[in-house]
């Protein structure tokens, strides 16, 4: 899969990790096992820009797909505090902060019912009986007896 990166070297992109972070920055490098070096740019109004380069493990690794700066950046700047809180406040929205799977009440309630009918079910289990329990106790006291 690693030979699909070479098209996004030097370019902009996102990796979206199995812990639900998103790290965005510019691919410097790869190998075989999908592990990747991204460079963010990090800007400070008050010193000079700060450039990072993070290691990312291949294995936590979701998908990567290449930013497109421009239309990034005419996003960015018609986005104002008012429109970010209706949009983050709208019931029909949702946003996620993690890849991990999300189970709504009916299907907890169905889990539930499940199992409460399944322990419930006619299946026979063994119990031990008395005379199980003196066999074992004979033999191990054969067993000791014998070292």
């Amino acid at each position: 899969m690693s030979f699909n990166l070479k098209q996004y070297l030097n370019t902009f992109v996102f990796v979206v990790l199995t812990e639900g972070y998103v790290i965005e920055g510019k691919l410097v490098g790869f190998d075989n096992h999908m592990n990747i070096t991204i460079e963010k740019q990090i800007i400070q109004k008050q010193e000079n820009d700060i450039i990072s380069i993070e290691i990312i493990r291949g294995e936590n690794i979701v998908i990567i797909g290449e930013l497109d700066l421009e239309k990034l950046i005419k996003i960015n700047e018609k986005i104002d505090e008012e429109s970010l809180k209706k949009f983050y406040n709208n019931k029909a929205h949702k946003v996620y902060k993690s890849t991990k799977n999300k189970v709504d009440k009916t299907t907890i309630k169905a889990w539930k019912l499940f199992n409460q009918l399944r322990s419930k079910s006619d299946t026979k289990k063994r119990k031990l009986s008395i005379n199980d329990d003196e066999n074992m106790n004979i033999k191990r006291k054969t067993d000791l007896s014998i070292q």
